[in-house]
């Protein structure tokens, strides 16, 4: 399908912003989309649930030509603080309660106001964070098109939440069911995320996921990275950086907050015994500064994929979108699930061999210089997958297919049957 011979759409992006803080792992990805769509000539507009982006996102996404819109209201007791979200999210028996509180909690308060939203759009076709259970709930009564936007891999994941999420997240199921019984909606999911029945999209290639099995109407379109600058990310002066050769350390805009200091102290004693550069990034201790040997550098914040092209050993939590990034330059990883569905990446890293995982309790000193003597070795079967790997998500813009396929679903809808005059 020729984008360009489509008849200007007006699409609306609905995203999941977890808490007041930063969502960058939901949001990157879509961001990506949404200035493809843009630069097509498409109208786009941004919804985020349950709460609002930040202001500096806010400011990027309006200066690339999206149109945000105000999350609908939320009461103060339903919000939870994101130091308190990030504590339940660690947290292996809790952490369900993290989810509740941004997945089931905000639905009825702020279903009407989302659907008043949807219909003063009037978009031809929505592109849904999978895991937003109110835009599905939202589209599914306006009778509103929507393409599944699955911003990790967890549309791939198995049947059983456990082993995939860390923790245990079953009293979840029976809440998530009650809620969609009462709106009569028979749904089908894939661990949390929410399949829909028109499209789905998931930023990855068959190389990666190999054998895990994928669901009816969905789509392997290939990494999703940036058209432009997607702004908000800090700076850091590279060239302090000797690369000799560079480790590079980030858990997430959620989990940076936090002290970890079980990670970030075995990974200092590593540093002062090897002749190479680590770059951490942390905003928690660079608001608390303490000593570091010199050839290492804390940032609370670093524009990643700059950083991906220089480094040679990428240590994260797992998160889908720092492993799509990390998969996309070719960098090895050093995986070290802590929450989430970081634990489905980690398999897969460990699956596909461009990388090892490690247990958080077993992240030492020895497990660390071991795992990167592993992969910075030249004749390791880790840098023949991984270069593999490169070569085939080089080969597909998961950014431009998955503006393709949301044209189309809104091009089929507006073909069969007018949705406005469900309105």
């Amino acid at each position: 399908m020729d984008a360009k011979s489509i008849t200007c759409k007006n699409i609306l992006m609905i995203s999941l912003q977890v808490g007041n803080g930063n969502s960058r792992g939901h949001m990157n990805p879509l961001i990506s989309v949404a200035q493809q769509l843009v630069a097509w000539g498409h109208r786009v507009h941004w919804l985020a649930l349950p709460h609002n982006m930040p202001v500096d996102v806010v400011k990027q996404l309006t200066s690339d030509g999206i149109e945000v819109i105000d999350s609908p209201p939320l009461s103060s007791e339903r919000v939870k603080k994101p130091a308190e979200l990030a504590k339940l999210a660690l947290d292996t028996e809790k952490n369900w309660q993290a989810y509740q509180s941004f997945l089931l909690d905000p639905i009825e308060e702020q279903l009407d106001e989302t659907m008043k939203k949807i219909k003063a759009i009037q978009p031809d076709v929505i592109a849904l964070d999978t895991i937003v259970y109110t835009g599905k709930i939202a589209a599914h009564l306006l009778h509103v098109p929507y393409v599944g936007i699955c911003a990790g891999l967890k549309l791939l994941g198995g049947p059983d939440l456990h082993p995939d999420y860390m923790g245990n997240l079953t009293p979840l199921l029976p809440l998530r069911a009650m809620i969609f019984k009462k709106y009569r909606m028979n749904a089908h999911f894939r661990l949390l995320e929410a399949v829909s029945p028109y499209a789905n999209v998931v930023f990855t290639t068959k190389d990666f996921v190999m054998h895990q099995s994928i669901p009816n109407h969905t789509f392997l379109v290939g990494p999703s990275m940036p058209l432009q600058n997607r702004g908000g990310e800090g700076k850091i002066t590279l060239p302090q950086i000797k690369h000799r050769p560079l480790i590079y350390m980030a858990f997430g805009s959620v989990l940076s907050k936090e002290p970890l200091a079980d990670l970030i102290n075995p990974l200092l004693e590593v540093a002062s015994m090897l002749d190479m550069d680590f770059l951490i990034v942390s905003e928690y201790f660079s608001a608390n500064p303490i000593d570091l040997p010199p050839n290492v550098v804390i940032e609370p914040m670093v524009p990643q994929l700059e950083v991906l092209n220089k480094a040679d050993v990428f240590i994260t939590h797992g998160g889908a979108n720092s492993i799509m990034e990390g998969l996309s330059y070719g960098v090895p990883m050093i995986v070290v699930p802590l929450s989430s569905d970081q634990p489905l990446q980690g398999r897969l890293v460990e699956e596909a061999h461009v990388g090892i995982t490690i247990q958080r309790k077993d992240f030492t000193s020895d497990s660390i210089q071991q795992a990167i003597r592993s992969l910075l070795d030249p004749q390791s079967p880790y840098h023949h997958h991984i270069q593999s790997i490169q070569q085939a998500y080089a080969r597909q813009n998961g950014r431009v297919n998955a503006a393709h396929i949301i044209l189309e679903e809104g091009s089929k809808h507006v073909r069969t049957s007018d949705h406005r005059s469900n309105w």
